[in-house]
Parts: structure tokens; sequence; C-alpha cells
């Protein structure tokens, strides 16, 4: 059995007015019915306003053709004004600038007096302007002739850098020699060059210019000495050594290696050192620097060292040595005495000698009673414990 399948045709309608404006938000909408695949939006249109001050979104739902016009001033066919020094100004016009409009600039030549000596710094008052490559009027003068004090002038006017004074020209005579003489300013009109050289006057020192027995001078002469110069200097012969020490009249040096006549140094030894009167001596020859006496020299005599011996230099030439030694006498002692003597011996005794007399006891803690006179066969001691 065959079936057929039957399909119903959709509605469509024409969009609404309102589907296309300014400010709607997209929406599926809720109609029904279907747009065809060739349908039109009705789009509303409005008149533009005039332009304005500020920049504003507006509030119109409608648009605005592609060729549409906005009421407003209108580019001006005339050239701006000409830019100036003038104040500043708004201005009147209801024409406005095109984009690629171009302002003149005034400009004037630059007054006569602006640039000379002793102008102070000032904007001016004019209102034109001055080009880049403007020039001004400067006015040059005659330089004055070359003064004799710096003097910053009065003068309003300039000097041109290849300017002359009138002066003094560069010599070409050599100066003066330097010399000794009086400074003097000189005469001339001419001025030395920067690389002028003066001589110097010199001469030869004077034959007495070095001599025993000047004093420091300066001199008279007005002639100088060359750095390498040389005196005259005179020798003489030396005088013999004298016995005096003498300062001397010569007026002359003596050379380096002179030699003076006198006495030659011995090859004798010198007499020995002893205590016998000094004597100047008779011989010719000068001990050397380095010579040497002897010293005569003899042994002590034996009773040099004696008791009762009295204080005496002697009179022996001889000296004695520091290593000398005396002969020393000593006597055997006598025995303990009676009563106290000086004795007469004129010997020493040992350190260690002994008395012949009493035996020697303790008498620690005792109190010694001697009665009767004190014999040595017949003594009495009497020892009292205490």
């Amino acid at each position: 059995m065959a079936l057929t399948a039957r399909f119903g045709r959709p509605d469509t309608a024409a969009p609404p007015d309102t589907a296309v404006q300014v400010g709607n938000a997209a929406a599926e909408g809720v109609a029904t019915s279907l747009s065809r695949s060739d349908h039109q939006h009705a789009v509303a249109d409005g008149v533009p306003v005039s332009v304005g001050a500020t920049n504003s979104a507006g509030t119109a739902l409608t648009f605005a053709r592609s060729d549409h016009v906005h009421a407003g001033s209108l580019p001006s066919s005339t050239a701006p004004v000409n830019v100036t020094k003038a104040p500043a100004a708004a201005g009147i016009s209801v024409e406005a600038s095109r984009q690629d409009h171009k302002h003149d600039i005034t400009t004037a030549a630059p007054v006569v007096g602006a640039v000379q000596v002793g102008n102070a710094v000032a904007e001016g008052t004019a209102t034109s302007l001055a080009r880049s490559d403007h020039q001004h009027a400067v006015a040059d003068g005659v330089p004055v002739t070359v003064g004799a004090v710096n003097s910053a002038g009065t003068a309003l006017t300039f000097a041109r850098s290849d300017h002359v004074h009138a002066g003094a020209v560069p010599s070409s005579t050599a100066p003066v020699n330097v010399t000794k003489e009086p400074a003097s300013a000189g005469i001339s009109s001419e001025a030395s060059r920067q690389d002028h050289k003066h001589d110097v006057a010199t001469a030869a020192p004077s034959i007495g210019g070095i001599q025993v027995g000047n004093v420091a001078a300066e001199g008279t002469a007005t002639s100088l000495a060359r750095s390498d110069h040389q005196h005259a200097v005179t020798a003489g012969v030396p005088v013999t050594v004298g016995t005096l020490n003498l300062e001397g009249a010569a007026l002359t040096f003596a050379r380096s290696d002179h030699v003076h006549a006198g006495a030659m140094p011995s090859s004798t030894a010198p007499v020995n050192v002893t205590k016998a009167a000094a004597s100047a001596g008779v011989s010719n020859e000068t001990s050397r620097q380095d010579h040497k006496h002897d010293v005569t020299t003899a042994a002590p005599v034996s009773t040099a060292v004696q008791a009762g011996n009295a204080a005496a230099e002697g009179a022996a030439t001889s000296l004695a040595r520091s290593d000398h030694q005396h002969a020393v006498a000593v006597g055997v002692p006598v025995s303990v005495g009676g009563a106290n003597a000086e004795g007469v011996a004129s010997t020493f005794a040992r350190s260690d000698h002994v008395h012949l007399g009493a035996s020697a006891f303790d008498i620690n803690n005792c109190i010694l009673s001697v009665i009767g006179g004190l014999v040595y066969d017949n003594a009495e001691l009497v020892v009292t414990k205490i």
C-alpha cells in the first residue's frame, strides 16, 4: 500500500518596525511566524543635530544616513591672520580653519641699535619677529692708538677681527746686551719681538778676585761671569816649619800637595819615660804619630814597707809596675806584758801570730776581778760566778 506524505507551508510575516533601532538588545522574539530569506527591516532615520561644543552619545533611536550633513562652521577659504607677538585672541569668525591651514609670520629687520657695546638684555616691544637668517647691523669704529694704561673705553661700536692698532712696530734690531749698568726704560719707538734674545756682556774674572785676605764684595764691573769661568789663583812656596803658630801675611795659596821644609820623622826609638827632669831635647828629628816610649822600672826597695816609715816620694828615677810587690818583714811577737807599749820593731806581725801568756778560758757570765798587780809569775785571778 502506498503512503503519501503531505507538509503544510510555514507562516511568514514582515519584521516589526522596531526590530532595528538604536539601543535594542539582542532577542529571539516571541512571534510564531518566520521571516523570508529576502526580508527587509524598516530602519528609521533622523535629521542630524548641529555640531555641538561637547561630545555626546545622544538619545535618538534613529540612525543617520551615510551622506548626512551636520549644520556647523564651514571650513574657511580665507588665509589665517599672521602670527605676531600681539596679545592672543579667540577671534570672531564663524568659519573653521582647515586641517592643512598655515599661518604666515610677521617679520621685520632688527633695529640698528640692537647690537652695540653697553646694551643690556631686553625682550623689546616689537610685535614682529626675526627670521632665523636675520642679520644685525653692527657698527664698527677705527681702533685707538695703543695706550700706556688699560681702559675699557666708552665707544658703542665694535672693532673688526682684523683691526690694527697704531703703536710700536716689532723691531728687527738685536736688543742691547744685558749688563750690570743701571736699568733704563729706553727711547726706542719700536717694540721687542716675543722671541727676542739679549746677549750678556761677559769678561774674565780679575786677577785679584781670589786671594787670601779678600773680603766679600760685589765689585764695580758692569760685565758678568760665565757659568764655566775660571779664576786665576796664585800659589806660593810654603815656608819652613816654625816654632810658633802664625797666620802669615802672604796673599797666595798653598797647593794641595805642598811640602814644608822641617824636621823629618825619626826612625830611632824614643828615650824611656823616667822620673828624671824634663828636657826639650837636642834632636833635629820629629817623633812619628804612632811612636811609643818605654818606661824605666825597678823592684821596690826592701825597706819601702816597714813600721815607722814616714810617707816619702823617694828619689829613684825608675817607676813601679802596676803588679809590683813590696817586701814586708815580719817578726816573732813578744810575750803578753804587764803594760801597754807601742814597741820599737820595724817588722810586722802575721795575721795568725800568737803571743805567749795566760791560756784562754770561758768567762761567759762571770765577773773577772784582779787582786794585786798583774805579774806573769804570781797573778791571783779571782773569778766570781754570777
